[in-house]
């Protein structure tokens, strides 16, 4: 389905919501108190659901005490692999081990959160969730914006850790 098609039924569900009465959910241009915006310059100044913009005023609360190391264990082959979040948001709690790090290995990882202890050695963050610009954000597919406007986080390759750290999560 295109975005086109995508937004001609949106306005469609927005119609039929009006029509029964039924307000569509109020989205909000976040602004937090404190947090210069251009030291945001990733995150995009667009509308947000109330409860993304309440979970990420939290998590802004807690500053440095936010935790944003996250582990994965893979089902099949028990590889783990760590993860940091870069911005404010939400992660998914499976990851296809194949697609993420290019392996053969049929299974699924499985986070078992943000641990308080250390990760198993040789598991620096070697890929990071991350909220997209704008731009960036208009070049993906549609369940990829849905994602992201709902609070979820993108991964990439962390871009603070050296590439044998990714070569690393790849072994």
């Amino acid at each position: 389905m295109t975005r086109r098609q995508n937004i001609a039924r949106a306005a469609a569900r927005e119609a039929a919501n009006m029509a029964a009465n039924i307000a569509a959910a109020k989205l909000v241009r976040p602004h937090f108190p404190g947090v210069d915006p251009t030291a945001w310059s990733d995150l995009p100044p667009a509308q947000y659901l109330p409860e993304v913009v309440e979970f990420i005023r939290l998590a802004l609360e807690l500053g440095e005490n936010r935790k944003t190391i996250q582990g994965y264990r893979c089902d099949k082959c028990d590889h783990v692999l760590a993860t940091v979040d870069r911005h404010p948001g939400y992660s998914p709690r499976l990851l296809d081990h194949g697609r993420i790090l290019d392996s053969r290995c049929p299974g699924t990882f499985v986070s078992f959160g943000y641990p308080d202890e250390d990760l198993p050695a040789g598991n620096a963050p070697a890929f990071e969730w991350f909220r997209p610009s704008e731009v960036a954000l208009a070049e993906l597919g549609d369940e990829f914006i849905d994602h992201v406007m709902r609070g979820g986080l993108i991964i990439r390759p962390n871009t603070q850790a050296p590439a044998s750290a990714i070569e690393g999560a790849r072994a």
